[in-house]
């Protein structure tokens, strides 16, 4: 046996079979680790150099069509299914994570924000499903995108692509447009593991539309509108108001629907006199004397209520405006 070497690495060898046949053979790597071997034989007589030079080409350009084909298909194939699970709602263990992110130059700092696609058709094709994902990733080609329930789902990292940044937003509106396509945005999070609860604020979009003929829907803007679908789904919207919140504003009095207002207003700005007076663009003693007043209608006192109250009066006074 001859071995041949190029530098420390033994790139090939002769073997002599029999005195009329002669092989070469070239190792194959594949990320660092021997994946089997690439030879010829011939009866002719030892290999030339123009031989031995021509299989270490062909051994060459088939280690990078392994690294560059392979190894991105079976990576592409991987983050799916990793994806897929936290979607779906599954658990992932930190090792798992930390191996994800690093692999693809993600950080525990990065800033997330999740997008579902909504598709114009019921049933999509694999060719379909394939030309969608290549469009939504000619402008978030950082993001992890793919098919998932009947939709196209894109997880993209605020640094790549930011929704609130007036070029991203009218690039994605154009894109939309020319697709026939709607998007729901969740809020941003920043645990690439909270996936299923980004995704299932879009899914609730997707179901309590704010507004159905727009292209762009963000669960920032959407949370209200969203919450009083859930709860009409439970009950009639009054039915989780207080009481006598609800009576103030059944009244359609003027001043009663300015004390349910201010009341809110109030509730907002976390029971501060000063800022919720500023918001109001009323005098402070004016604003007392109408907070004093909604006690009494209420049979409450503002300043000793515990947070599950306050929560309540807001939420009811939120449903009023609605009504």
């Amino acid at each position: 046996m001859q071995e041949i070497h190029s530098g420390n690495r033994l790139i090939s060898s002769v073997f002599r079979q029999d005195p009329s046949h002669h092989s070469l053979t070239a190792p194959l790597y594949f990320e660092g680790k021997n994946f089997g071997a690439f030879g010829t034989t011939d009866i002719n007589g030892p290999f030339t150099e123009a031989q031995k030079a021509l299989l270490l080409e062909v051994v060459h350009f088939t280690e990078l069509a392994m690294n560059h084909q392979i190894q991105p298909f079976l990576l592409q194939d991987e983050e799916n299914y990793y994806v897929i699970r936290l979607l779906q709602g599954y658990p992932a263990d930190e090792l798992s994570t930390s191996y994800y992110l690093q692999a693809r130059n993600y950080t525990n700092q990065d800033i997330w924000y999740l997008y579902q696609f909504s598709l114009p058709e019921s049933d999509v094709s694999d060719t379909r499903q394939s030309a969608y994902i290549h469009q939504i990733k000619n402008i978030l080609p950082h993001g992890v995108v793919l098919y998932f329930e009947h939709s196209i789902v894109a997880v993209c990292r605020r640094r790549d692509f930011d929704p609130d940044y007036e070029k991203s937003y009218a690039a994605l509106e154009d894109l939309l447009k020319r697709l026939s396509l709607k998007v729901y945005i969740s809020t941003r999070f920043f645990r690439f593991t909270e996936l299923s609860m980004a995704y299932g604020q879009c899914r609730l979009m997707k179901s309590y539309p704010l507004e159905p003929q727009k292209h762009i829907q963000r669960f920032d803007e959407a949370f209200l509108h969203v919450l009083y679908g859930v709860l009409k789904e439970k009950n009639s919207l009054p039915g989780f108001c207080h009481p006598a919140v609800l009576s103030l504003w059944q009244s359609h009095m003027e001043q009663d629907l300015t004390l349910i207002h201010n009341l809110k207003c109030y509730l907002i700005n976390g029971r501060n006199i000063a800022e919720t007076a500023r918001t109001l663009h009323l005098h402070r003693n004016t604003l007392i004397y109408r907070l004093r007043k909604i006690e009494d209608l209420l049979h409450i006192s503002l300043d000793y209520l515990d947070e599950n109250m306050l929560l309540y009066l807001l939420i009811s006074c939120l449903i009023c405006e609605t009504l």
